[in-house]
Order: structure tokens, then sequence, then C-alpha cells
């Protein structure tokens, strides 16, 4: 993988992030599903833990099914099932190896506002705790990238509660 790639992948998962974030905050769960179903095929394997759009010789492939899973939990979100979103969201990040370093770093980012959109305080501390957890974890499998993805994800619950 070259820096260029990884720097491609970086600024596709930061545009599906800000437009995820945008149609979260607009209540537009149809408009994510869409997104979702739109982008995933066409994303390929660059690596172990990056994601690139494909090459223009690639076909569509399946091999990215679930990358984007995070964006249909935010669907959730957006339908004010901020509950059931942050199930989803908790159980893509039991392994975030098999999501890669983007998407666990949305999914991570996504529960700590649903947890806040409900004022379920006792819950994001839980959530913080488990994630502390998650990055040792990660640190101890060798997955620089997984780890440094995750690092500065935790949410201080003192500024989301004038958030929520």
């Amino acid at each position: 993988d070259t820096d260029s790639e990884k720097d491609a992948a970086a600024l596709v998962f930061r545009a599906i992030g800000d437009a995820a974030s945008l149609l979260v905050s607009f209540g537009e769960p149809d408009l994510l599903i869409g997104l979702a179903d739109w982008c995933e095929p066409r994303l390929r394997p660059a690596g172990a833990d990056v994601w690139l759009p494909p090459s223009s010789d690639d076909a569509f492939t399946t091999s990215t099914e679930g990358v984007l899973d995070w964006v249909r939990a935010a669907a959730l979100e957006a339908g004010g099932r901020h509950e059931q979103a942050a199930e989803k969201y908790r159980h893509m990040l039991e392994t975030p190896e098999k999501i890669g370093p983007a998407s666990a770093r949305a999914a991570a980012k996504r529960l700590t506002h649903a947890y806040a959109s409900v004022c379920d305080w006792d819950g994001l501390e839980e959530w913080r705790k488990d994630l502390r957890k998650i990055q040792r974890d990660v640190e101890k499998a060798g997955s620089s990238e997984l780890a440094s993805a995750l690092k500065d994800v935790g949410a201080k619950p003192e500024l989301l509660g004038a958030w929520a």
C-alpha cells in the first residue's frame, strides 16, 4: 500500500462519515441506507486495513460486504432508535479488525453520539471503559493502524451533555 492509497482511503471514509453525520442530524434513515447500499459494493480491499474505491478495471465486489454496516446502524440512529443503533455499533466493535480502522473509528464515534442522544451517561462511561480495553487489545495484536484509528475517539461526557 502506498501513502497515496492510504490518503485516498482516508478521504473516502471521511466523506462517507461526514455525509452520514449530516444525514443523522437531519433524521434521514432512508438516505443513509441508500448511501451504504450504493457505496459498499464500489469499495475494494486494498490491503489488510485499508479500503479504497474500485479501480476502473475492477468489477463490483461482495468482499467488502459489511464494511459500511456502521452507516446502516446510523440509519437506526437517524430514525430515533438510538438504543438499537448503540447495540449494532457495540456488536461491530467486538471485532474491530474485521471492519477495519476507518469503519471501527466511525462506529466508535457514532456509538458515543447514540449514548449522548438519550443521555445514557452510565452507558457512555461503560463504553469508554470498553473502548480502552479494545484499544489495549488491538495494540497487543499489533494492528497499529487500528490502534491509531481508535486512539482519540474517547469523548468527554461533560462536553456531550451540552450537545445532547
